[in-house]
């Protein structure tokens, strides 16, 4: 497992979270170019889900007026009277064929990036004040409350491939038999999401556990096992583990606002730092194993006197079936530093770990993680 690439971008939770690849049609492309407008346009064709950037729609808008433009002037050279002319309107009206769907999908995605109805497109069509509404909303600022908008795509890394993911799919049936109904609302984060840099873990998804006695979110990776069905087989010189983390963060969530933002940056890059060293062979970090961050579990901000992670089995999560073999779902556990000395003293190895676990569990049963409590000991 040789896929981490060590980048940490960062964006913050109240900015509406953007694509960095343009190839990412999951989320909008702010900043985008002349190409990758008109690109991200037809390979958008009809999807009138998610959101799109005002650079994307303005840039759209540009490359439709050059065409008609030019459409036209063909036409009045040609002259409509004669043959020519006739023959010449073909490709005008093929270019409004084409393009009719498309634009408006596009304008309806510029809504949800507004945080606004896609319904509200259907203002173009009001007779004599109709044309003006296009314009009103492509210079709509971007709201991070437009998220509510976006389509889950779980499998999309920017590649077109169509791959199945069997494996990511037990693992979403397992967290579907925890929380009922919340699949499609959970906020999930992949690999080309400013928030969850480098190329290691394909994904993490959030769920908001509020009916627990200490509100937390339980997130759940995917990619240290096979998740999809394309993925190399162990006898093809890649070894995957037999394993997905899971962490679970104390938090306030509120459910009536958008919750992506609510997820902890901070465990989100945890997550993918520490998979890193999983992707390279420097650590399996399995249950029972720990190891210290070198400073705060939240790498800086906000402050906590968590300073190294514990690993043990998720309580409420036994192993499953994805198709490919037996899955184990491995829980983190930030810990101090004087946690780690215990266990040190109890086993110098795995068996230190799980007692000091066990211990925590008696009045910690679901091993939340509270970086504002240091956890029992």
């Amino acid at each position: 497992m040789t896929r981490s690439e060590d980048t940490s971008s960062d964006t913050h939770p109240s900015e509406p979270v953007g694509a960095n690849d343009p190839r990412d049609l999951t989320l909008p492309l702010y900043g985008a170019t002349f190409g990758h407008a008109v690109s991200r346009f037809f390979r958008s064709y009809a999807r009138f889900s998610g959101r799109a950037s005002r650079s994307e729609y303005w840039w759209v808008q540009l490359a439709i007026a050059i065409v008609a433009i030019f459409c036209v002037a063909i036409v009045a050279v040609a002259g409509e009277p004669s043959a020519l002319g006739r023959l010449s309107l073909a490709p005008v009206v093929v270019f409004v064929l084409v393009c009719a769907v498309p634009n408006w999908a596009l304008l309806v995605r510029r809504l949800h990036d507004a945080d606004l109805s896609g319904w509200m497109s259907l203002l173009f069509l009001l007779p004599y004040i109709g044309s003006v509404f296009p314009i009103i909303f492509g210079v709509l600022p971007a709201k991070a409350l437009g998220e509510r908008f976006d389509r889950r795509d779980d499998y999309d890394d920017g590649d077109d491939d169509d791959d199945s993911a069997p494996g990511w799919d037990a693992i979403d049936a397992a967290f579907a038999r925890l929380y009922p109904g919340l699949g499609d609302a959970a906020p999930h984060f992949g690999r080309t999401d400013a928030r969850l840099p480098g190329q290691g873990i394909w994904g993490i998804t959030a769920y908001p556990n509020t009916a627990a006695p200490q509100p937390h979110w339980h997130l759940v990776t995917y990619g240290f096992s096979n998740v999809f069905a394309s993925d190399p087989s162990p006898d093809e010189d890649d070894t995957w583990a037999d394993f997905e983390w899971t962490f679970r963060v104390a938090a306030d969530i509120d459910l009536t606002q958008p919750l992506a933002p609510q997820v902890p940056t901070w465990s989100l890059i945890l997550l993918q730092r520490l998979g890193d060293l999983v992707f390279s062979g420097t650590d399996a970090l399995d249950v029972g194993h720990r190891i210290k961050v070198g400073g705060p579990i939240t790498l800086g901000e906000p402050q906590t006197d968590l300073t190294a992670i514990m690993f043990g089995d998720d309580p409420a999560l036994a192993a499953i079936d994805t198709g490919f073999g037996r899955l184990r779902f491995v829980q983190l556990v930030g810990v101090t530093d004087d946690t780690v000395t215990s266990a040190q003293a109890l086993d110098n190895g795995v068996a230190g770990t799980l007692q000091i676990l066990e211990k925590i569990a008696e009045t910690n049963p679901l091993l939340i993680t509270d970086i504002n409590h240091p956890t029992s000991r």
